[in-house]
């Protein structure tokens, strides 16, 4: 309990006295004597040249420019790629659904509308991410996202021209 705090390690004891020498000392870390090819002019001096962790002067910060952070200047990341990558998913199932939409008249016209409003969706967050660098999948954000507006879209205009028909057809009667 009355053992001082320091950050020297637990079995070399910091001396009461930092001019102390004998058995109070700090302790060398080797015996120039067992290492001779270790002995040179300044290691037994690096004893004496140990200021305290609590003591030291801290290192100034290495210099940034401005407008720059320093570790965001590697390039483009692939963090947000998975964004690109839903939109083309999105993008190509809504434009298959289109596809079916047209092709036997199937009542998903709303699911296409869903799926392709998600794929636009990921498609611009993609493309947002791409042009601030976290992401390296431009191509397929776009691509998908225009995918999915075109699958939109082709779902609404097919919804008005079937409720364009609808109503001239039940006006005749």
């Amino acid at each position: 309990m009355g053992e001082a705090v320091t950050d020297q390690p637990a079995f070399i004891p910091e001396p009461l006295d930092p001019d102390a020498e004998g058995a109070d000392a700090i302790p060398r870390a080797w015996d120039p004597e067992d290492w001779p090819e270790m002995a040179d002019a300044a290691a037994p001096d690096a004893v004496d040249d140990y200021v305290p962790f609590a003591d030291r002067v801290p290192e100034a910060p290495l210099p940034v420019a401005a407008g720059h952070e320093l570790f965001a200047d590697a390039g483009p990341t692939t963090h947000d790629n998975h964004l690109g990558n839903y939109a083309m998913f999105f993008g190509v199932v809504a434009f298959a659904a289109t596809a079916v939409l047209y092709l036997w008249g199937a009542g998903l016209w709303w699911l296409d509308v869903v799926l392709g409003g998600i794929g636009a969706y990921y498609g611009v967050r993609g493309f947002k991410a791409a042009s601030r660098g976290r992401a390296t999948n431009r191509s397929s954000a776009v691509v998908g996202g225009l995918m999915g507006l075109v699958g939109a879209i082709a779902a609404a205009v097919y919804l008005v021209v079937v409720a364009f028909a609808l109503t001239r057809a039940l006006s005749q009667f």
